[in-house]
C-alpha cells in the first residue's frame, strides 16, 4: 500500500463509503494496530490505536502509546496522533518514561517527534504553578526501578529517535525529596535508561514546606524521585539587608530525604556574619533549619588598641537578622602557645595588672580571673556595644549573671556580676557583686561592688560596734534605688525575692525580716575600689555604704577604707570604718589572725577579756588547705600605719 511503503496484516473491506480495515500497519519504522482504519489515497486514520515507533538502528522501540487518534499522510511524510483519554499515554522503553501527553506529531524522515499537551492543560498548570500547586496533566514519569516514579510536568517535548533523547521545554520545576528544583530556561533532557542530564544554572528551593532556602546557580544532578545531588550559590543576607553569595560545594539529600548543603569560607572571602563580626570556617545548611550552622572562627572589629583582636572558634546556628554568637567561657586559641581566649576581667600574675578581654587572649595562662563569662556575643548597634552574656542578660540587664560589654567607640569595657577578687584568705571569705569598668585608652579599672565580709567573730562585740554607728546622727543614709544594688541583691537572693525585699525598702525605709543569705560579719551596700599596681592590692576609696552588721541594719555611709592585698608571702585583708564623731574600727587579717582595734574602749576591753578558746577556729575539715582561725586585738601602730599609707596615696 501507499507506493508499497506500507503494508497491513489484517483485513479490507470496500464500500460506496470508502476503503476500510483492521489489523496492524506497517509503515516507515512504525507498527500501527487498529480495529477499524480509514484509507484514503495518501493517508489513513484511525479512531483508536496503538502505535510503535522504532528508533533509527530499528533495534529498539522508541516510543510506543495507547488508545490515540491517528492520522498519517504520506505526501508530507507526517503522522499526527492525539490523545482518546481514560489511560491514554505514550510510552519511550530505551528511556525508561512514559508520559500522559495530550499529542504528538512524527516527522518520518527527521526520525523525531515534537509532543505536546492541550491548550486547556497548559493554562491549568500556569495557574497551578501561581497557587504553588502541583500542574496537572503532561506528566513524564520514570519507569526505573531505582527512581521511585520520579516525575515532572512538561507541557512541550521533543523525541529524536536517532539519539533516543527526550527534550522536555517548559519544565517548571521538579520535586526531588523535599526540594523543589527549578531548571534553567525550563529545559529538561532524558538521555537512555532513565538519565536525567545534569541542570546547570538551575534553582532549589528547600524545601517545599517551610521554604527557608532558595539556591541558585545550580548544578544538580537527579538520581530519583527521593536523591539528587550537586553544588550552589546561596545569598547569606544580614540585618542590614546586605547579600553576600556563598558557594555551597556539595548540596545532596540525607538518609531521611533531606536536602543539605556544605561549603566553606576563606578569610580572604571577607565574608561577615553582620558588619560587626568577621568569619572564616564551615557552613552548613540543612531544609528544616531556618538558620545556617557555622563551624568556624569570628573576629569581633574595634579599634582599641589595648585589647587584642583575635579569631574565635566556635559552633552554632546563626540567625542573620539577630547575630548572637555562642561563645564558651574558655575557648583554646592556640594549644601549642597554650594561650587562651576569655571575656571578662584579670588579674596578671606577672605585671600585676588588671585587664578586660572580651573574646581576646589571656596574657598569662594562670591569670587570676575576677569575672569571666560566656554564653553569647551580639552587637548592640543603637549602643555600638559588643556584649557577651545569656541571651536573657543581653536583653535585660536586670536578670542574674554575669555580663560583658565593650563599648567600641569610647573603647570601654565593662563587667556586672559576680566578682572574685582572688584573694586567698583563709577562713575569711569575701563574696563580691556590682561591676568593673576599664577604660582602654588611659588604661584605669574601677569597681562599683556589695560585698559580703564572713569571719568568726563575738556576736555581742559587733553588737557595740553595730550599736555605735546607730547612734551616730551626721551618718550620711545610704540610697536603696541604686541600679547596682538591686542586681546585687538578685544575684544574693534570687530575683522574685530581691523584688520584695526593694518593695520592702521604699514602703518601710528598711527590711521587714532580714533573709538568711544576707546575715553577714559585714554587708557593705556600696563599695568603690580600684586596682593599685604599685601596693598589688585592691583599695577603697569614698564613702562606703554598711548595709547590716550581722543581722542589724545600718544602711549609712561610712569613712573608711577597704584594702585587700595579695603577695607571695600571704594575702591579707584591711578593713577601716569611721563615722562623722570620730568613732572608728580597723579590722586586719593575715596568715590565719585577725586583729581587731577601736576608738571604743569597751569594744577593745571585750576582745581582751574573752578567754583564748572563745577566740579560736580549728581548721575547716571541709576544705582543702583551711588554716587555723584567731581574732586578737589589734595596735594603735597598725592603725596609724594603714591611716597613712591610706591617705598617702601609697
Amino acid at each position: 500500500m501507499y507506493d508499497g511503503k506500507s503494508e497491513l496484516y489484517g483485513h479490507t473491506a470496500l464500500s460506496p463509503g470508502g476503503l476500510t480495515g483492521g489489523g496492524t500497519m506497517r509503515f516507515y519504522k512504525a507498527e500501527l494496530d487498529s480495529k477499524l482504519m480509514k484509507f484514503g489515497e495518501r493517508v489513513f486514520d484511525a479512531d483508536t490505536s496503538d502505535i510503535k515507533i522504532s528508533s533509527a538502528s530499528a533495534n529498539d522501540i522508541g516510543l510506543q502509546t495507547v488508545n490515540f487518534a491517528s492520522h498519517v499522510d504520506f505526501d508530507n511524510k507526517v503522522g499526527e496522533f492525539k490523545s482518546n483519554g481514560g489511560g491514554a499515554y505514550v510510552k519511550f522503553p530505551v528511556n525508561q518514561y512514559l508520559c500522559y501527553m495530550d499529542q504528538f506529531k512524527w516527522y518520518m524522515e527527521k526520525d523525531n517527534l515534537e509532543l505536546s499537551a492541550n491548550t486547556k492543560a497548559s493554562k491549568e498548570s500556569e495557574n497551578a504553578q501561581k497557587d504553588d500547586l502541583d500542574l496537572t496533566g503532561a506528566e513524564f514519569v520514570s519507569l526505573h526501578p531505582d527512581q521511585d516514579s520520579l516525575r515532572f510536568l512538561s507541557p512541550k517535548a521533543k523525541y529524536d529517535l536517532r539519539t533516543n533523547i527526550i527534550y522536555c521545554h517548559e519544565v517548571r520545576y521538579i520535586n526531588v525529596a523535599d526540594a523543589r528544583l527549578f531548571p534553567d530556561s525550563g529545559e529538561v533532557v532524558i538521555e537512555k535508561k532513565a538519565k536525567l542530564r545534569t541542570l546547570t544554572n538551575a534553582q532549589i528551593l528547600a524545601n517545599t514546606v517551610t521554604k527557608y532556602h532558595k539556591l541558585f546557580n545550580s548544578t544538580i544532578d537527579i538520581y530519583g524521585r527521593k536523591s539528587y545531588s550537586g553544588n550552589a550559590d546561596y545569598n547569606y543576607v544580614d540585618d542590614l539587608g546586605t547579600e553576600q553569595k556563598v558557594h555551597f560545594d556539595k548540596v545532596a539529600t540525607d538518609g531521611s530525604s533531606q536536602t543539605i548543603a556544605e561549603g566553606s569560607i576563606l578569610e580572604s572571602n571577607n565574608f561577615k556574619l553582620s558588619p560587626y563580626f568577621d568569619y572564616k570556617g564551615q557552613l552548613n545548611l540543612k531544609a528544616a533549619n531556618e538558620l545556617l550552622t557555622f563551624n568556624g572562627s569570628f573576629r569581633i572589629n574595634h579599634s582599641c588598641s589595648n585589647m587584642a583582636i583575635k579569631w574565635i572558634e566556635f559552633k552554632g546556628d546563626v540567625n542573620p537578622k539577630e547575630v548572637y554568637i555562642p561563645l564558651d567561657d574558655t575557648t583554646v586559641i592556640d594549644k601549642k602557645a597554650r594561650t587562651m581566649t576569655v571575656t571578662g576581667f584579670l588579674l596578671n600574675n606577672d605585671s600585676m595588672h588588671v585587664y578586660s578581654s572580651v573574646v581576646s587572649h589571656r596574657k598569662g595562662i594562670v591569670d587570676g580571673e575576677l569575672i569571666v563569662t560566656g554564653g553569647y556575643i551580639y552587637f548592640d548597634k543603637t549602643a555600638r556595644e559588643y556584649k557577651v552574656g545569656s541571651i536573657d542578660k543581653i536583653k535585660d540587664l536586670t536578670t542574674p549573671g554575669n555580663y560583658v560589654s565593650l563599648a567600641v567607640d569610647k573603647c570601654e569595657s565593662y563587667a556586672e556580676g559576680k566578682i572574685q577578687l582572688g584573694a586567698k584568705l583563709g577562713q575569711v571569705k569575701v563574696n563580691s557583686f556590682g561591676n568593673i569598668s576599664h577604660n582602654l585608652i588611659t588604661d584605669t579599672v574601677h569597681f562599683d561592688l556589695i560585698m559580703a565580709i564572713d569571719f568568726f567573730f563575738d556576736n555581742g562585740i559587733l553588737k557595740l560596734m553595730s550599736e555605735k554607728f546607730e547612734a551616730s546622727t551626721s551618718m550620711q543614709p545610704v540610697p536603696f534605688g541604686r541600679s547596682q544594688y538591686e542586681r546585687a541583691l538578685m544575684e544574693f537572693i534570687g530575683k522574685k525575692e530581691a523584688d520584695k525585699l526593694i518593695s520592702q525598702v521604699n514602703l518601710y525605709g528598711a527590711f521587714k525580716k532580714i533573709p538568711d543569705e544576707l546575715e553577714h560579719t559585714l554587708f557593705l551596700s556600696d563599695l568603690k575600689m580600684k586596682w593599685n599596681p604599685r601596693t598589688k592590692s585592691f583599695t577603697s576609696f569614698g564613702p562606703i555604704g554598711i548595709g547590716l552588721i550581722q543581722n542589724n541594719q545600718l544602711n549609712k555611709y561610712a569613712k573608711g577604707c577597704v584594702e585587700i592585698v595579695q603577695k607571695k608571702s600571704g594575702d591579707y585583708i584591711n578593713i577601716y570604718l569611721e563615722d562623722d564623731n570620730n568613732n572608728w574600727y580597723l579590722f586586719t587579717y593575715g596568715t590565719g589572725t585577725m586583729m581587731a582595734i577601736s576608738s571604743d574602749e569597751k569594744f577593745n576591753s571585750a576582745i581582751k577579756d574573752l578567754k583564748p578558746e572563745k577566740r579560736k577556729l580549728e581548721k575547716n575539715k571541709d576544705e582543702k588547705n583551711s588554716a587555723p582561725y584567731q581574732f586578737t586585738i589589734g595596735t594603735l601602730s597598725k592603725k596609724a600605719s594603714f591611716i597613712n599609707k591610706m591617705y598617702s596615696g601609697e
